[in-house]
Protein backbone atom coordinates (compact mmCIF):
# COMPACT_ATOMS: atom_id res chain seq x y z
CA UNK A 1 0.00 0.00 0.00
CA UNK A 2 1.22 3.53 -0.62
CA UNK A 3 2.37 5.43 2.46
CA UNK A 4 0.95 8.93 2.79
CA UNK A 5 2.99 11.67 4.47
CA UNK A 6 2.24 15.35 5.14
CA UNK A 7 2.93 17.52 2.09
CA UNK A 8 2.26 14.67 -0.29
CA UNK A 9 -0.25 14.66 -3.12
CA UNK A 10 -2.92 11.97 -2.71
CA UNK A 11 -4.61 11.08 -5.99
CA UNK A 12 -8.07 9.60 -5.78
CA UNK A 13 -10.26 8.00 -8.39
CA UNK A 14 -13.94 8.81 -7.94
CA UNK A 15 -16.84 7.36 -9.84
CA UNK A 16 -19.00 10.44 -9.32
CA UNK A 17 -18.33 13.97 -10.58
CA UNK A 18 -20.66 15.69 -8.11
CA UNK A 19 -18.73 18.34 -6.22
CA UNK A 20 -20.37 17.43 -2.91
CA UNK A 21 -18.99 13.87 -3.12
CA UNK A 22 -15.53 15.11 -4.06
CA UNK A 23 -15.57 17.49 -1.09
CA UNK A 24 -16.69 14.77 1.32
CA UNK A 25 -14.02 12.31 0.21
CA UNK A 26 -11.35 15.04 0.24
CA UNK A 27 -12.35 15.82 3.81
CA UNK A 28 -11.99 12.14 4.72
CA UNK A 29 -8.48 12.02 3.21
CA UNK A 30 -7.53 15.20 5.10
CA UNK A 31 -8.82 13.70 8.35
CA UNK A 32 -6.68 10.64 7.69
CA UNK A 33 -3.52 12.35 6.43
CA UNK A 34 -3.68 15.89 7.77
CA UNK A 35 -4.36 19.24 6.18
CA UNK A 36 -0.89 19.44 4.59
CA UNK A 37 -1.84 16.74 2.09
CA UNK A 38 -3.10 17.90 -1.29
CA UNK A 39 -5.96 15.81 -2.69
CA UNK A 40 -6.36 15.48 -6.46
CA UNK A 41 -9.53 13.78 -7.72
CA UNK A 42 -9.90 12.06 -11.08
CA UNK A 43 -13.44 11.48 -12.33
CA UNK A 44 -14.79 9.98 -15.54
CA UNK A 45 -16.56 12.22 -18.07
CA UNK A 46 -19.82 10.27 -17.62
CA UNK A 47 -21.40 7.86 -15.13
CA UNK A 48 -20.75 4.96 -17.52
CA UNK A 49 -18.75 2.05 -16.05
CA UNK A 50 -16.57 1.83 -19.17
CA UNK A 51 -15.64 5.52 -18.84
CA UNK A 52 -14.65 4.90 -15.24
CA UNK A 53 -12.35 2.04 -16.26
CA UNK A 54 -10.80 4.21 -19.00
CA UNK A 55 -10.21 7.05 -16.53
CA UNK A 56 -8.68 4.64 -14.02
CA UNK A 57 -6.38 3.28 -16.73
CA UNK A 58 -5.15 6.70 -17.83
CA UNK A 59 -4.38 8.18 -14.42
CA UNK A 60 -2.08 7.37 -11.54
CA UNK A 61 -4.21 7.14 -8.39
CA UNK A 62 -3.75 5.96 -4.83
CA UNK A 63 -7.31 5.17 -3.70
CA UNK A 64 -10.61 4.52 -5.45
CA UNK A 65 -13.97 5.69 -4.14
CA UNK A 66 -16.90 4.16 -5.99
CA UNK A 67 -20.49 5.29 -5.48
CA UNK A 68 -21.88 2.03 -6.80
CA UNK A 69 -25.54 2.83 -7.38
CA UNK A 70 -24.62 5.98 -9.36
CA UNK A 71 -22.64 4.04 -11.98
CA UNK A 72 -24.33 3.04 -15.24
CA UNK A 73 -23.50 -0.62 -15.84
CA UNK A 74 -23.65 -2.41 -19.19
CA UNK A 75 -26.81 -4.35 -18.36
CA UNK A 76 -28.87 -1.15 -18.31
CA UNK A 77 -31.13 -2.71 -15.67
CA UNK A 78 -31.68 -0.11 -12.93
CA UNK A 79 -33.58 -2.31 -10.46
CA UNK A 80 -31.98 -2.41 -7.03
CA UNK A 81 -31.07 -6.11 -7.27
CA UNK A 82 -29.57 -5.71 -10.77
CA UNK A 83 -27.50 -2.72 -9.65
CA UNK A 84 -26.29 -4.74 -6.66
CA UNK A 85 -25.25 -7.69 -8.83
CA UNK A 86 -23.68 -5.49 -11.52
CA UNK A 87 -21.77 -3.49 -8.91
CA UNK A 88 -20.32 -6.63 -7.30
CA UNK A 89 -19.01 -7.81 -10.66
CA UNK A 90 -17.69 -4.35 -11.52
CA UNK A 91 -15.95 -3.90 -8.18
CA UNK A 92 -14.25 -7.28 -8.52
CA UNK A 93 -12.99 -6.27 -11.99
CA UNK A 94 -11.61 -2.97 -10.66
CA UNK A 95 -9.82 -4.68 -7.77
CA UNK A 96 -8.27 -7.33 -10.01
CA UNK A 97 -7.22 -4.97 -12.79
CA UNK A 98 -5.88 -2.09 -10.69
CA UNK A 99 -4.82 -3.73 -7.39
CA UNK A 100 -5.49 -0.53 -5.40
CA UNK A 101 -7.54 0.15 -2.27
CA UNK A 102 -11.13 0.69 -3.34
CA UNK A 103 -13.83 1.97 -1.02
CA UNK A 104 -17.39 1.07 -1.97
CA UNK A 105 -20.40 3.30 -1.20
CA UNK A 106 -24.03 2.56 -1.84
CA UNK A 107 -27.52 3.64 -0.94
CA UNK A 108 -29.15 0.31 -1.72
CA UNK A 109 -31.35 -1.48 0.78
CA UNK A 110 -30.23 -4.96 -0.21
CA UNK A 111 -29.36 -6.19 3.28
CA UNK A 112 -26.25 -7.78 4.76
CA UNK A 113 -25.63 -10.17 1.83
CA UNK A 114 -24.72 -7.21 -0.37
CA UNK A 115 -22.19 -5.80 2.08
CA UNK A 116 -20.60 -9.25 2.49
CA UNK A 117 -20.39 -9.85 -1.26
CA UNK A 118 -18.73 -6.47 -1.86
CA UNK A 119 -16.08 -7.35 0.72
CA UNK A 120 -15.63 -10.77 -0.90
CA UNK A 121 -15.21 -9.00 -4.25
CA UNK A 122 -12.26 -7.12 -2.79
CA UNK A 123 -13.56 -3.82 -1.45
CA UNK A 124 -11.23 -2.29 1.11
CA UNK A 125 -14.30 -1.15 3.03
CA UNK A 126 -18.02 -0.82 2.33
CA UNK A 127 -20.23 2.05 3.47
CA UNK A 128 -23.96 2.53 3.19
CA UNK A 129 -24.79 6.19 2.69
CA UNK A 130 -24.96 8.10 5.00
CA UNK A 131 -21.73 7.07 6.74
CA UNK A 132 -19.49 8.42 9.51
CA UNK A 133 -16.55 10.39 8.10
CA UNK A 134 -14.30 9.54 11.04
CA UNK A 135 -14.86 5.79 10.57
CA UNK A 136 -13.88 6.05 6.94
CA UNK A 137 -10.88 8.26 7.74
CA UNK A 138 -9.60 5.52 10.04
CA UNK A 139 -9.98 2.95 7.24
CA UNK A 140 -8.09 5.21 4.81
CA UNK A 141 -5.37 5.76 7.39
CA UNK A 142 -5.07 2.04 8.07
CA UNK A 143 -4.78 0.94 4.43
CA UNK A 144 -2.31 3.69 3.55
CA UNK A 145 0.17 2.97 6.33
CA UNK A 146 -0.30 6.34 8.02
CA UNK A 147 0.62 6.41 11.68
CA UNK A 148 -1.84 7.59 14.30
CA UNK A 149 -1.46 11.23 15.25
Amino acid sequence: MPRVYPGKVVSILMSDRQECYIEIISEVVHRAAGLNVKVVAFTPPTADADDLVKTASRQKWDFGFLFLNNIDYGSGNRSSRAIANDSIDFLMKMVIVFDKPIFAFHGLDEGPWYHARLLEAGATAVYRIPFALDDMAQAVKKCSGMSNR
